[in-house]
């Protein structure tokens, strides 16, 4: 099985949403239209808030998981919303 493997690092910005919206996606789709059907992993570092995780898991399909919210135990979780509440974004 082919697995195609791409990084990125997106803008940081609250008002880059739109913009990383956009790249995110045109990343995403050249990815699925060249992976002749096989895995596909998309990794790095994308700077998104909360509140464009719908939006973005939605594009290609929405088949795309965040591994950000697979937290492999339950402290991590609670460590990550710890950090997240610091920075003021949940």
């Amino acid at each position: 099985t082919r697995v195609t493997v791409a990084s990125l690092h997106l803008p940081h910005t609250k008002e880059a949403a739109p913009y990383r919206n956009y790249l995110v996606g045109s990343i995403m789709d050249q990815l699925v239209s060249q992976s002749s059907g096989g895995g596909v992993i998309l990794t790095g570092d994308f700077n998104m808030r909360d509140f464009e995780d719908k939006t973005t898991e939605k594009l290609c399909g929405g088949h795309w998981k965040d591994a950000w919210k697979l937290p492999k135990t339950l402290s991590q979780a609670i460590s990550r919303d710890e950090e997240r509440q610091k920075r003021n974004e949940v």
